[in-house]
């Protein structure tokens, strides 16, 4: 795997191919090499790597278009006063013009080969005024050659911008509706934000859900995705983290200049927008969520957009399904050997099931085998809904998802996040998640077998079960059937039956159920 290097204007892999020098021979011609040349390895689709305005974007010299820079851009950052050239670009790759402004990750372009050029790659260069400066040491790609991964992220995808939408609505609120939430009273700026990421959409396998500063900044650097202030610009819908002489945290809006701007919960017990300064001696650094696990992966298997990791998960599960399957960007972390076993028995169970014209295709990934499955055990799309919506709620449909804010003892494990509470009546051994890693020893790569054990509990014949989960193999299947199913997996497992969390899910519950849409079939589902 490539070293993460540098805000290069790629996405994912890149390699410098020349670099920074004072002389260079290119097609005869000696002169000095003002930046530094790049290839974008897993797309070659030219970013923005700063906040700017457009200065010029055609060629350098129109009469010679074998010239210099030959098709490029030309874009000025106003706080710095420096310009950045990004040449050799693919004629008309971009629909921006002089004056428009910019933002970090935005796309300004594709690689070419125009100008003086021995083969596609951008030259990427960086002044102020007339001098030439340092490339590298603004921007952190390695003056060397090499393979390198750049640290830019894409802008503008609606998870990132939703999360601050969602937090600015916010403003002036308390704390409760969060500690609700959550289920604990407690200090709650970590609530807040985990909150936000929950209620734009974000699964937990992208967005950790916790109480506690210290386990989500632990979470993102154990998923290599934590930056130190000074080594990183931020960006909006990060995460920043205040644990330098205090403990907090708040959320990204933008940055401006040297100025961070926030949104921050129990700030002075409120939901407050704060400034600082990007050196503000208490920020320790920046959790940097991909925000991408919820994209579901289109186009053809050859692709070169997408990595090896991906293609390889993607030829394993077509084959194993006679068809192209969506797969979620996150999904290539399970075992390829139970997760395409699960998709092929679920696409080739011929079982007589009511739900047979029941199309589950609109559902990427995990949820499509999920729902699968609880539909060729004969229940109704509002009992899955139900399921469904509570499942994401609970881990995300990340299958080895680990609870890290509670006691070791009592801490959430898998889809259902089966846990050894209520505390006062635990007996070792024979709590809730110990019967679970029992009976799936594997459950962190086995997705057929913590099914089968939810299907288990569900048609369970005696006792507690019998009068909550049960009914739900018995619910209308309509929208207020998956609202009662929803409630019922709720109680058993939350014991929670009026509660504003258990409002939002009947709310969401509706977006799984509108999902399982029948085919239009004489007889067909409705």
């Amino acid at each position: 795997m490539a070293v993460k290097k540098g805000v290069a204007p790629f996405i994912g892999t890149y390699i410098v191919t020349s670099i920074q020098s004072a002389s260079r021979t290119v097609q005869g011609v000696t002169r000095a090499h003002n930046g530094i040349d790049l290839v974008g390895s897993d797309d070659i689709t030219v970013y923005s790597t700063v906040n700017v305005i457009v200065e010029y974007i055609g060629w350098q010299d129109s009469n010679d278009q074998g010239a210099g820079y030959g098709y490029y851009m030309r874009i000025r950052q106003i706080n710095t006063k420096r310009t950045f050239y990004f040449g050799h670009m693919k004629v008309n790759s971009s629909k921006l013009k002089s004056g428009d402004t910019v933002s970090i990750g935005d796309v300004i372009g594709v690689m070419g080969s125009t100008g003086r050029s021995t083969g596609p790659h951008l030259h990427y260069e960086i002044r102020k005024g007339s001098k030439i400066l340092n490339c590298s040491n603004i921007s952190g790609i390695p003056n060397k050659q090499g393979t390198y991964e750049s640290r830019l992220k894409k802008s503008n995808n609606n998870n990132s911008s939703n999360i601050i939408d969602i937090a600015k609505k916010e403003l002036g609120n308390g704390g409760n509706k969060y500690q609700t939430w959550y289920g604990l009273h407690d200090q709650w700026c970590h609530m807040f934000v985990s909150w936000c990421a929950y209620k734009a959409g974000i699964p937990q396998s992208d967005f950790p859900k916790t109480a506690s500063t210290d386990v989500g900044m632990a979470w993102f650097k154990k998923e290599k995705k934590f930056e130190l202030k000074g080594q990183y610009t931020p960006q909006s819908g990060d995460v920043v983290y205040f644990k330098t002489g205090r403990s907090h945290v708040g959320l990204v809006d933008k940055v401006a200049g040297k100025t961070l701007y926030t949104v921050e919960g129990n700030s002075s017990n409120l939901v407050k927008a704060r400034t600082y300064s990007l050196s503000d001696a208490t920020i320790t650094g920046y959790g940097t969520p991909d925000y991408v696990s919820n994209a579901v992966i289109t186009g053809t298997i050859n692709s070169t957009t997408f990595n090896r990791e991906n293609a390889l998960l993607r030829e394993v599960a077509y084959v194993n399904s006679k068809g192209e399957p969506f797969i979620n960007v996150r999904d290539i972390e399970l075992s390829v050997i139970n997760y395409t076993d699960a998709i092929s028995s679920m696409l080739s169970n011929t079982s007589a099931s009511p739900n047979v014209n029941v199309n589950t295709d609109k559902l990427p990934g995990v949820q499509k085998a999920i729902a699968e499955y609880f539909l060729n055990k004969g229940l109704n799309r509002a009992a899955t809904a139900g399921i469904l919506v509570n499942l994401e709620q609970e881990s995300g449909f990340r299958i080895d998802a680990m609870e890290m804010n509670q006691d070791p003892a009592f801490r959430g494990w898998g889809l259902v996040q089966w846990s050894n509470w209520p505390r006062a009546s635990y007996i070792p051994g024979q709590g809730r998640r110990d019967r679970f890693e029992k009976a799936v020893p594997d459950w962190k790569h086995n997705l057929t077998g913590q099914l089968d054990y939810i299907w288990k509990e569900i048609s369970a014949a005696t006792g507690y079960l019998n009068s909550t989960l049960k009914p739900m193999r018995n619910v209308a299947n309509t929208l207020v059937g998956a609202k009662e199913a929803t409630r019922l997996w709720q109680w058993y497992y939350e014991g929670l039956q009026n509660s504003s969390e258990l409002a939002e899910r009947q709310n969401r519950v509706e977006y799984y159920f509108k999902k399982l849409i029948p085919q239009l079939t004489k007889g067909g589902v409705t």
